[in-house]
Formats: C-alpha cells, sequence, structure tokens
C-alpha cells in the first residue's frame, strides 16, 4: 500500500488537497487568527469555499450522469450520486443565504438542515447500487479490517460526538433539534463507511481513487 502511495501522483495530490483544505479551515479558527480576519470576511470564505465545492461535485456528478446511456446501472448509480450531492448544495447555499445575505442566525431545524439530511437518502441508495453493481466481494482480510474499522469508528462517534451532543443539549431544545444533531453524525458515517467499503473491493485499481475522494 506504501508503495503505490508513493508512486501514485494522483493519490498524492487528492491527499495533499485534503490535508490543505482542513489545514486552512483550522487555522481560520484560531483565535488570533480570527480576530484578525475578522468574523465576517471568515463567514464569507467558509461558506462560499463550501458551496463552490458542493456545487463542483454536484456538476461533476451530473456530468458522469449524463455520460451513460439509460439503462446502464451506473447511469441509475450516479443519479442518486448527483441527487444527493443537489441536496447538500441546496443546503450549503440556504445556510450561506442565512449568514452572509440575511446576516442572522440560521435556526435548527431550517431548510438546510431538511436539505442535508434528506440528502443522505439517494446518496445511500447510490452506494449500495455501486456495491451491489462490482459482483466482487472483499476478501477475508477487508472484511475483519472493515467490521474492526466499523465498530471502532461508531464507538469513537457515539462516546465522542452523539453522547456529548445529547448531553450538552440545551435544556430548551426541542425534541427536532436534539434529533438533528444526532442524524448529522450517523450520516455522515454511513457515507463514509460505505465509500470506504466500495475502495477495499477496488483496492489497486484506478476506480479506488474516485471513491477515496468522497472518504476524505
Amino acid at each position: 500500500m506504501l508503495v503505490r502511495f508513493r508512486e501514485d501522483r494522483y493519490l498524492q495530490w487528492v491527499i495533499l488537497f485534503a490535508v490543505v483544505a482542513i489545514t486552512i479551515f483550522g487555522l481560520s479558527y484560531i483565535n488570533t487568527i480570527y480576530a484578525a480576519v475578522g468574523r465576517t470576511p471568515t463567514l464569507w470564505f467558509h461558506d462560499l469555499f463550501i458551496s463552490l465545492m458542493a456545487l463542483s461535485s454536484t456538476l461533476l456528478a451530473g456530468l458522469l450522469w449524463r455520460s451513460f446511456v439509460p439503462g446502464e446501472v451506473l447511469k441509475t448509480i450516479w443519479c442518486c450520486l448527483s441527487a444527493g450531492l443537489f441536496l447538500w448544495t441546496l443546503g450549503e447555499l440556504i445556510w450561506a443565504y442565512y449568514e452572509l445575505i440575511l446576516k442572522k442566525e440560521v435556526p435548527t431545524p431550517s431548510a438546510a438542515d431538511a436539505a442535508w439530511i434528506a440528502a443522505y437518502i439517494p446518496l445511500f441508495v447510490g452506494l449500495i447500487l455501486r456495491y451491489r453493481s462490482l459482483q466482487t466481494a472483499p476478501s477475508r482480510s477487508q472484511l475483519i479490517g472493515s467490521i474492526a474499522f466499523f465498530i471502532v469508528l461508531s464507538f469513537i462517534v457515539i462516546i465522542f460526538i452523539i453522547s456529548p451532543r445529547l448531553a450538552s443539549a440545551d435544556d430548551n431544545a426541542t425534541t427536532e433539534q436534539q434529533l438533528v444533531g444526532v442524524l448529522y453524525p450517523i450520516g455522515d458515517l454511513g457515507v463514509a463507511l460505505g465509500a470506504l467499503w466500495i475502495v477495499f473491493v477496488l483496492a489497486g485499481g484506478t476506480l479506488a481513487r474516485s471513491w477515496l475522494v468522497i472518504v476524505l
């Protein structure tokens, strides 16, 4: 795996881009940098950057969907993924509209939450269809590794994300607000694991690259 990483320039660029993007976002939240830049420029940077990334992903998925002929399973798969990414982009744009145009706090739950949560449905369907279309079973070691990874990651999500959110929830928080806070980590976990499972099955091939992007 390490040798393949050293030889695969595409994979190196993907990981480098992900690391740089995460680093920039992390740095922008450091108090000294945030204070120097200011709240408004930071909001514009975050909202516009994320919206553009989501829109680009939606357009690329749409182009892939249009590239297949009707009746192909890949056309159905990319139709589902395009729909999910479109809903996700819609949520980002609604969120940005609240913060940048209306200049008001986004309510919870909001129309953005509805779009984001709804996006998980076509994304899940697309991932399931893609895995079934491969008609390839993972090896024993991949299966054991995937199960172990799922258990560990689920434990981390429950202990460090879901439980603290429920424990720190405002006494006045509605059931809908608490539910929204729990659905996001569960949905993200499901999408990441689904894409990672496909990467395991396609390991060693060029098709694994695009699914690695989804995982990142």
